[in-house]
């Protein structure tokens, strides 16, 4: 039987890539559908829970995946807090007022 612990490794280093760069891209564009289907990046409770979920998922394994994962944990846990402090206003990239979400934005066809 061959070893695929390489190909393994390879499609979690993808898969974690695209994840972390599309909440990255999110801080300065949101595509269209997003708020559709992953509206809970758009709450401070939302990304705290995804990140809480993230974090445990990465932390198991060795000393290096633990402590990455008690970090991402623990901004989870900082952005769950910020839910619950009425003083703190959701970032404009939270806000959905000047985003079109509607599905039935296609275009005209003539």
């Amino acid at each position: 039987m061959a070893d695929l612990s390489g190909v393994f490794k390879i499609v979690n280093l993808t898969v974690a890539g695209f994840s972390s760069t599309s909440i990255a891209f999110l801080e300065f564009r949101i595509p269209p559908l997003t708020h559709q289907y992953a509206s809970f990046l758009f709450s401070f409770l939302g990304r705290g829970i995804f990140y809480l979920l993230i974090g445990s998922l990465i932390a198991h394994g060795n000393a290096i995946r633990i402590i990455f994962g008690v970090l991402v944990g623990i901004v989870g846990i900082a952005f769950t807090a910020l839910e619950f402090i009425p003083s703190i206003s959701p970032p404009e990239n939270f806000r959905t007022e000047g985003h079109v979400l509607a599905d039935d934005d296609e275009e005209d066809i003539i």
